[in-house]
């Protein structure tokens, strides 16, 4: 097989599903392929004022920093607007929290606003999070010991039983999950989930999902009995209803119910048999 230009078709056609458009009134609502730091997509909102059409970021890029910086929320409010101001991108207000927007008058520069407007939004977020995010707490890697030192407790390690935290699995390159059980040739899988801040929380729910996806997805599916996700409940970042969607989209990875820390008796009656 050679390669030529009609590769671009399949390019487009994969990168067009990544877009999706819900219309809400007077407001068309379109989730885009740009990634944010917290691991989810760009969500832009489309309106039209008599003649202008506007390309909005619904208050997401402002909401985003001030949930994870450790810093000043003047300094970086005064730095995301000295960015946007260099980007020309105008700045409006929602309830009081600023609002990022581009506009125009011809439908045709609808893909060139959305696109100025996505660039800066990952640029900006990222750079701002890269200079104030706090550093993660001590409490991050304590809960991980403590999750640890519980399975070390109800778990019976001998010749046809192993423990192994911090461990990879086969097939799923790149990652170390927090406990790997190991018995007569079969695996399960614990992930522990925490995060200082609500945005940190968030992304590590993601990740914890795809990864145990992965796992369930690769050679090690043959062995495996189980992927338990351990969720820190009592953390400064945990907030059950803004996260209902990612402890879903959890539970369907993970195929099995989420463990609450608080619950953590549960872990007995999975793993101690």
């Amino acid at each position: 097989m050679s390669l030529d230009c009609s590769i671009t078709d399949i390019l487009k056609a994969d990168f067009n599903t990544l877009w999706r458009c819900t219309h809400r009134c007077n407001t068309v609502e379109v989730v885009t392929p740009y990634l944010m730091p917290d691991s989810t997509f760009l969500t832009l909102f489309f309106t039209q004022r008599d003649d202008r059409l506007i390309a909005c970021d619904g208050g997401r890029i402002w909401e985003l920093i001030r949930e994870t910086i450790g810093g000043s929320e003047d300094d970086a409010i005064g730095e995301l607007r000295a960015i946007a101001e260099e980007n020309q991108i105008s700045e409006g207000e929602n309830n009081g929290q600023p609002v990022f927007f581009k506009e125009c008058k011809d439908k045709k520069l609808l893909s060139s606003i959305a696109f100025d407007l996505g660039n800066f939004a990952t640029m900006a977020s990222n750079v701002l999070l890269a200079t104030y995010e706090d550093a993660p707490e001590e409490k991050v890697t304590t809960f991980v010991k403590e999750v640890c030192g519980f399975l070390s407790q109800i778990i019976d390690v001998g010749p046809k039983r192993n423990l192994h935290f911090n461990h990879p699995v086969p097939g799923v390159s790149n990652v170390k999950f927090s406990a790997v059980v190991e018995s007569t040739s079969r695996l399960s899988i614990v992930s522990c989930i925490n995060g200082a801040s609500f945005t940190e929380f968030r992304k590590n729910m993601v990740d914890a999902a795809f990864n145990l996806n992965r796992a369930w997805h690769s050679g090690t599916k043959a062995v495996l009995d189980m992927t338990v996700p351990v969720i820190h409940n009592t953390a400064r970042g945990y907030d059950p209803e803004k996260l209902e969607e990612q402890i879903e989209d959890l539970r369907k990875k993970a195929r099995t119910q989420p463990v609450l820390w608080s619950h953590k008796e549960e872990l007995r009656k999975r793993l101690a048999a």
